[in-house]
């Protein structure tokens, strides 16, 4: 009994861990594939692309509202084809940008 509580919370910390991200890594994630289109300092590529600084400052558009967003598939966006740890870094930038702690080059 007592070995598995033990594996339920190694695991657990284990997801926790895993999902974390790094801004840094995120930034030049957004960089490379996002700001395509999406304005990611300076102007948007496209007119319909909005902003990351605006569109994480929308109402409602916390941590958990973002994970899911990153995680489902929209096309043309190639969030899809991004790795998990991408993924995690990616929302460690937006999360960052939200709270104002982004570099901005």
């Amino acid at each position: 009994m007592i070995v598995a509580a033990t594996a339920l919370v190694v695991s657990a910390c284990a997801t926790v861990t895993s999902r974390s991200g790094d801004a840094t890594r995120g930034k030049a994630v957004v960089e490379k594939w996002c700001s395509l289109c999406h304005d990611v300092g300076g102007n948007s590529a496209m007119a319909t692309a909005p902003a990351f600084a605006d569109i994480v400052k929308k109402l409602g558009r916390n941590a958990g509202y973002l994970r899911d967003f990153i995680d489902d598939d929209h096309f043309p966006m190639t969030m899809h084809r991004l790795f998990e740890r991408e993924r995690n870094d990616v929302l460690a930038y937006l999360v960052s940008l939200r709270e104002g702690r982004a570099e901005t080059d």
